[in-house]
């Protein structure tokens, strides 16, 4: 099996660095903490100045360039001085606030592919490109039944980004001890960045109350073949009044289930029943499916938390979590 991951480099060992990486060369820029006045809001003909004053020149030339247009066209000295810790390579276009840890929403104006990036700011690494890394994620996700049941059937399974536009992601989760969860997810295609999407992995990146990287792991594989809400990397949008179900992999034989953990804000959803589909096939312990019922009660957004665990296990973490945004319409 060849597996694509998109510009990283798969080992048992977490190593994360800045974007933009490092050189002996360059001054080390003092860290400073990013907020949103480093947002620069470009106009729609920011990107045909940009391409028109600055794509026949090579680096550095075409970074200071690019630099000189964000100046040219206003942009403040936060946004600026952003662009130049990036290496002159993109702007911030949003930011979201989490804490301690906050998350940079930039655009690489100059890359043929994956325009759009997510860093985790602030925290300890106080800059990490959540698609610069470099993560045990093939060993993990190898063990996983869903993603080795995708490369049976998608040799060329690949690994790449997944949505970087839109700000409902990460999903941010509260941990005990004032700790933060950032739930990032990744999709899974059968082979090349324009293939067939045939599912999606979310790893979580877990912060300590001193805002300092903990660590990550695999949260949940899923297969988006043939379900539909199924997949935490992707909104489940809805209209007021209206019922839906989350509909996720599991196997009840193994004592196992999937429940609801939290629902951010009762008064746009409400849980109103369960299910569990048999599998397909009477193989013994074949896995099903457990259906997760809610009523999408007003308008607006928020986030339901689920847990795969064995009900009569306490204190034990579950085997499996996933978050979903929901949005009410």
């Amino acid at each position: 099996m060849r597996t694509v991951l998109f510009s990283l480099v798969v080992s048992g060992v977490l190593t994360i660095h800045a974007a933009g990486g490092e050189s002996a060369e360059k001054p080390v820029v003092p860290a400073v903490r990013i907020g949103p006045s480093a947002v620069w809001k470009a106009g729609p003909e920011f990107l045909d100045r940009v391409h028109g004053k600055c794509g026949s020149l090579s680096i550095p030339n075409l970074g200071e360039c690019f630099r000189g247009v964000m100046e040219e066209s206003g942009a403040s000295p936060a946004a600026i001085a952003f662009a130049r810790r990036m290496d002159n390579d993109a702007w911030m276009r949003a930011f979201r606030d989490a804490g301690k840890v906050g998350v940079a929403y930039v655009t690489y104006p100059f890359r043929a592919n994956e325009n759009n990036g997510v860093l985790l700011v602030n925290g300890d690494p106080d800059l990490i490109d959540v698609d610069d890394f470099v993560l045990p994620m093939k060993a993990e996700m190898e063990k996983d039944a869903v993603y080795a049941g995708l490369a049976r059937r998608f040799p060329e399974i690949g690994f790449w980004p997944g949505d970087r536009y839109s700000t409902d992601f990460p999903v941010v989760e509260e941990l005990k001890g004032g700790g933060k969860r950032l739930h990032v997810g990744y999709a899974l295609r059968n082979g090349c960045h324009a293939c067939q999407e045939i599912g999606s992995a979310v790893f979580a990146f877990d912060f300590g109350a001193d805002a300092k990287l903990k660590g990550t792991k695999l949260m949940k594989v899923t297969d988006t073949t043939g379900k539909r809400f199924s997949d935490p990397a992707v909104p489940v949008t809805v209209g007021a009044g209206k019922e839906f179900s989350l509909v996720l992999d599991g196997n009840r034989t193994t004592g196992y289930a999937w429940a609801v953990d939290s629902i951010v804000d009762g008064k746009v959803v409400k849980q109103v029943g369960t299910d569990y589909r048999q599998p397909s096939t009477k193989g013994v312990g074949a896995g099903g499916a457990d259906i997760l019922k809610f009523r999408a009660v007003g308008k607006g957004k928020t986030v339901i938390g689920v847990r795969y665990a064995r009900p009569w296990e306490k204190g034990v973490e579950p085997l499996r979590r996933a978050a979903f945004v929901v949005i009410v319409r």
